[in-house]
């Protein structure tokens, strides 16, 4: 991350003033960021309350087995994501015209045959 940040102050164009932080432009959007940070404060505690109240109340063995479960679930995403990243914005494309009976032919192609079905 160091390296990026350098990276990137390395490629901003040279001014003649020292830089400095506009707290104007937070007045514009710190409901929105904030709200940001809640959702974010809020994901980490939620995936992860689970595991802090279970570890107090299963045996070690039965807690790797809980854990094991959890991460064999969570590595289905590493194949549903970039299908779901494929097929949405078609998906919103179709609903945005209203095109009710190309949504349905999608779909249904999608489901039968996901890699030759987005466009």
């Amino acid at each position: 991350m160091a390296i990026v940040t350098i990276l990137m102050w390395r490629s901003l164009p040279h001014r003649d003033r020292a830089p400095r932080f506009d707290f104007g432009l937070l007045r514009n959007v710190w409901k929105f960021a904030a709200g940001m940070g809640g959702l974010g404060l809020s994901a980490i505690i939620l995936t992860q309350l689970d595991k802090v109240i279970l570890s107090k109340l299963l045996s070690l063995e039965m807690f790797g087995y809980y854990t094991l479960a959890g991460v064999l679930g969570r590595s289905l995403y590493v194949l549903i994501t970039p299908v779901f990243n494929a097929f949405s914005p078609r998906f919103s494309t179709l609903v945005a015209r209203d095109d009710e009976d190309a949504l349905k032919r999608l779909y249904q192609r999608a489901m039968l045959h996901p890699s030759r079905a987005c466009w």
